[in-house]
């Protein structure tokens, strides 16, 4: 992931030119398409969309592997 991180393609990105990247440490998460780990993607996502809550939500990604989301 780190190398993803540091190349030149991820840097010119327009989201995260933008700064609309959101990183989330809950790779676990997101890793079923069941309607109960769907409701919980969706609800992780809402509360650190709709909260502003990047910078926790970056605290989170630095205790796990993030799973990363670019908003277009």
């Amino acid at each position: 992931m780190k190398m993803v991180l540091a190349s030149e393609e991820w840097k010119c990105l327009e989201a995260v030119l933008a700064g609309r990247v959101f990183m989330l440490g809950q790779s676990e998460l997101f890793y079923g398409y069941d309607p109960i780990s769907c409701r919980a993607q969706l609800q992780e996502l809402e509360r650190i969309m709709l909260n502003g809550s990047i910078a926790s939500a970056l605290q989170t990604s630095q205790k796990s592997m993030p799973s990363y989301h670019a908003k277009a």
